[in-house]
């Protein structure tokens, strides 16, 4: 009985050195991946309508091994008051735990870039809807 306990506690630890660090990485990717469609989710809600309709990219990207998560706007063919109001909802509409950082003008004028940082962890969006204000 003792020998059949020490081969199962061998097994057991070879089978968690072998395999814990691919769980491991599996738990932290599953985790990055929820911070990104969250953050992306979050941003979509604001740009859903037809104004906006082949004219926003969004890049998300969300580090492996921290929480930080950045996500960059481009409007394309964009006016000067029209990206202005919409940076103006945008910041209305997101808590203080929100940073919108705008991007250099670079040399096309019909573009407009922004990048949107949160820099907490826990409620960067006031409204019901927002799937980060609810968890």
């Amino acid at each position: 009985m003792a020998e059949a306990l020490s081969h199962l506690a061998r097994l057991t630890l070879m089978l968690c050195l072998a395999y814990g660090p691919l769980i491991a990485l599996m738990v932290l990717l599953n985790i990055r991946d929820r911070r990104q469609v969250t953050l992306l989710g979050v941003i979509l809600h604001h740009f859903r309508g037809r104004e906006f309709h082949g004219r926003v990219v969004i890049r998300v990207t969300c580090a492996l091994f921290w929480p930080r998560s950045q996500a960059t706007v481009r409007l394309l063919l964009c006016s000067r008051d029209e990206f202005w109001d919409i940076l103006t909802r945008l910041s209305q509409n997101f808590g203080p735990r929100i940073r919108v950082l705008i991007d250099e003008p670079g040399e096309n004028r019909y573009a407009a870039t922004f990048t949107i940082e949160p820099t907490g962890r826990r409620r960067p969006c006031r409204h019901s809807w927002c799937p980060v204000a609810a968890g």
